[in-house]
């Protein structure tokens, strides 16, 4: 009864100006799923809203349930709010707080790696343009989740962008190369590979 009492609050669109409500309603997420899925489609529209709001601590709570949501949709019955997700964590690819930024992209990491039917949805020829300007954010987390995002699409779509797109995101990720965090450099290295290998490397030699 508490946890119905829980979900029906959040549903309302209640929450606290910390996030502390949001961050323990995705606790009781997910180690209750049994009870929460019944206010799975409530929380998936109160969650759009709040990635929304002014306060970049809700946003940041928001960001947090959505992943706690993603982890628990790993089954063909509930896989078709998949879509949902992507298309919201999509909307917010302008988000401005980079802690909050890096979640979501992870998000979508998580969202398209449980259901690549995604695709058929929220193309990544939609995606990757609003990754373009990511690319020149500077914090650690937004751009090891680029990299893997942006490695990720050229692997699973990569025929689908024409080999001018494709090098004008390799010259991009060459400032990536010279971050100051090895994990990053990494990951870029990882991605410039696999985009390498989907236009070629005589291609890539324009960029040198």
């Amino acid at each position: 009864e508490f946890l119905e009492i829980f979900f029906k609050l959040f549903s309302s669109g209640f929450y606290d100006l910390k996030g502390y409500f949001i961050k323990n309603l995705t606790i009781l997420f997910i180690n209750y799923s049994s009870v929460s899925f019944k206010y799975i489609k409530q929380m998936i529209y109160v969650t759009k809203k709040n990635l929304k709001n002014k306060n970049s601590l809700i946003r940041k709570a928001s960001a947090e349930l959505i992943i706690g949501i993603v982890d628990k949709l790993d089954n063909y019955q509930t896989k078709h709010y998949i879509y949902q997700i992507t298309f919201i964590l999509n909307e917010n690819l302008n988000e401005e707080d980079p802690l909050t930024l890096s979640i979501i992209i992870l998000g979508i990491i998580k969202a398209l790696r449980i259901s690549e039917m995604v695709f058929l949805g929220t193309s990544g020829r939609i995606i990757i343009p609003k990754l373009i300007p990511i690319l020149k954010n500077k914090d650690a987390g937004v751009q090891k989740n680029t990299m893997i995002l942006l490695g990720y699409l050229a692997d699973k779509m990569g025929v689908f962008l024409s080999p001018k797109e494709w090098l004008r995101i390799s010259f991009s990720l060459l400032d990536i190369f010279r971050s100051e965090y090895k994990n990053v450099r990494r990951n870029a290295v990882n991605t410039f590979g696999i985009i390498a290998k989907v236009i070629g490397p005589q291609v890539l030699r324009l960029l040198f």
